[in-house]
């Protein structure tokens, strides 16, 4: 009987040897399993992290090959978290130096203000620092906006500042980002725009001053002119009046000289007692003729005379006549 009790409890050590081997097995295969997903799980996040490292590296390769601009990121609490060359370069702080900071350190403190006042809600009290470009940022309808930027050296540098959030793709806000552009050679151009303008202007102004004198010279040259015409005309037209009134006045005037001679004769003839009646009557026929020459050279003197004022009149008057 304690034999067979002795066999019976081998019996059962070697049954719960077995079941505790198997058991074993299944715990180390389960375990060997679970250690191989884990291998895979950690290659897929060394995977992973390596491919977010490229990425990385790669989106900060875009961002530094943007050096006309400067790309700022920050995090929701407003420290910097991306500072691309183009920052560098525009601000003058390096990397290093900018990350982990707020923008609020290349800012004019005024403008700031300014813009408080601008996103202010009412009843609440005014932002001040980054929460203000928070807000901005915020805002669906942001526009850019002309801002100063403080270099590193203290230099002042007028900047077209865009704000935006930054989201994760279920949409929830992760940070904010800032792009700004240098406008300072636009302001030279537009500052040197303006004084070329302003030259061309000065230059329009002499120039029209110039041909206005021009024109005045050129207008009294020509009534110069005008005026000379009219005396050349004027004595041309006295000329030809004084020929035509020449003829019958010459007549005139040598007729009347040789009655008077002729009247002086007779008046001595008659104080002497000399005078016949043959001399006498001579005296009236030579009388006769010259009164009817001078008649004859005084009407057509008169008749001249009136062609003369009829041809002015016909010169102010449109009236039509028949000649």
């Amino acid at each position: 009987a304690l034999v067979a009790l002795l066999a019976a409890l081998v019996a059962l050590l070697i049954a719960l040897l077995v079941q505790q081997t198997q058991n074993l097995r299944s715990g180390n295969r389960a375990l060997s399993q679970e250690m191989a997903r884990t291998r895979e799980v950690q290659a897929a996040l060394e995977a992973s992290q390596a491919q977010s490292l490229a990425m990385r590296d790669r989106l900060q390769a875009v961002l530094d090959s943007a050096t006309e601009v400067a790309i700022i990121a920050t995090d929701l609490e407003g420290r910097v978290t991306v500072f691309n060359r183009g920052a560098e370069l525009m601000l003058g702080y390096s990397a290093e130096e900018a990350l982990g900071h707020s923008p609020v350190l290349w800012h004019e403190v005024d403008e700031i203000e300014t813009a408080a006042r601008t996103v202010r809600q009412p009843g609440e009290a005014q932002p001040g620092g980054f929460a203000v470009f928070a807000r901005l940022a915020q805002a669906h309808d942001s526009k850019p906006q002309t801002w100063t930027y403080r270099t590193r050296t203290g230099q002042a540098l007028p900047v077209s500042l865009a704000l935006s959030t930054v989201r994760t793709p279920q949409g929830t806000p992760m940070g904010y980002l800032g792009v700004a552009r240098d406008l300072s050679a636009q302001r030279r151009a537009e500052s040197e725009l303006q004084l070329l303008a302003q030259s061309l202007e000065s230059r329009v102004n002499e120039r029209t001053h110039e041909l206005r004198t021009t024109m005045q010279t050129l207008q009294q040259t020509q009534e110069g002119l005008a005026r000379a015409e009219k005396l050349a005309a004027l004595g041309s037209l006295v000329a030809g009046v004084a020929h035509e009134l020449n003829t019958p006045i010459g007549n005139c005037l040598v007729t009347a000289s040789t009655l008077q001679e002729h009247t002086h004769t007779i008046s001595q003839a008659m104080a002497s007692g000399s005078m016949r009646k043959s001399a006498f009557e001579a005296y009236l026929r030579d009388m006769d003729q010259g009164v009817d020459i001078l008649l004859r050279g005084l009407t057509n003197t008169a008749e001249l005379v009136q062609h003369f004022k009829q041809l002015s009149v016909d010169q102010a008057s449109e009236q039509r006549r028949s000649f």
